[in-house]
């Protein structure tokens, strides 16, 4: 999600309008080892923005810094998870990456079977696949996958 300060859109069409000189400062995770910063590199790199954009972004060690440097107006814009600008006011949320369009972001889940608990892991694993799980994760944002459904 790209966001921006809460009434300060960015004027143009994104993604582009996010290389125009009015965009100064860009906040995302440290693109050389926070995850969304990874994510977001490769984004902007397949949307061909990454060497126009790259002079502006403000590494930060997390997607949650990122959002606040957002939210206090240190950073024109910002590209943070979709559950993280979730609920903030201080944020506007001013373009979805398109699921087709961003890097595969999984969180695989297994239960061990040398685990000391492993019982405990199978049922786990078999509620995280049922309805009422399904809705939590959803309504905080995140989308579930089948693994014969994962890209």
């Amino acid at each position: 999600m790209v966001v921006t300060p809460a009434g300060r859109p960015v004027k143009g069409a994104l993604p582009p309008a996010l290389a125009d000189d009015a965009v100064k400062r860009i906040a995302i995770g440290d693109p050389q080892g926070v995850p969304a910063g990874v994510y977001t590199k490769v984004w902007l790199e397949r949307a061909d923005l990454w060497r126009q954009v790259e002079p502006k972004v403000v590494p930060s060690n997390s997607v949650r810094a990122a959002l606040a440097a957002v939210e206090s107006a240190n950073a024109d814009a910002g590209i943070v998870y979709k559950t993280d600008a979730k609920g903030h006011p201080g944020v506007t949320v001013v373009y979805e990456v398109p699921f087709a369009d961003a890097p595969a972001i999984v969180y695989p889940v297994a239960a061990l079977s040398k685990s000391t608990h492993a019982d405990l892991a199978r049922r786990f694993v078999a509620y995280l696949q049922t309805t009422p799980a399904r809705t939590v994760f959803a309504d905080a944002g995140f989308v579930a996958h089948d693994t014969a459904n994962a890209r």
